[in-house]
């Protein structure tokens, strides 16, 4: 059996928090299908509302892609789960981040855990 899958991000902003996530990941936009010039125009040919949502990949085709779709809702609690990115220097990373929108709740003796731009957790730890 093969399985295949794509996580899925509800926010109240898909573009800007998928160009939040893309820069973090190195990831980029998921390139526009073949005969359309842009998103805006293959969205409007296909009736699908400007900013319902965004969606970006691994440019080596080795993780999942990730889409952000909007919803009417706000987030209200802390997450279920969450991203914890491995990387060789943290201070550096948390630094790179926070110029990009994230923010940091707490420090912990190995990792820090920060927020994206709209309230999403995730932790900054050191690569094993």
């Amino acid at each position: 059996m093969t399985i295949t899958f794509e996580i899925v991000v509800d926010c109240t902003d898909p573009t800007a928090l998928g160009r939040f996530w893309a820069a973090a990941l190195g990831y980029v936009e998921s390139p526009v299908p073949q005969g359309y010039d842009n998103w805006e125009q293959y969205d409007s040919e296909h009736g699908v509302e400007p900013n319902a949502g965004w969606e970006c990949v691994d440019p080596e085709g080795r993780k999942p892609n990730l889409f952000f779709q909007r919803v009417p809702e706000g987030k209200s609690v802390k997450n279920r789960w969450h991203l914890d990115l491995k990387v060789d220097n943290v201070a550096d990373e948390v630094k790179r981040l926070t110029a990009l929108g994230a923010h940091t709740l707490a420090t912990r003796e190995q990792w820090t855990v920060m927020c994206d731009p709209e309230g999403n957790e995730f932790c900054v730890a050191a690569a094993d």
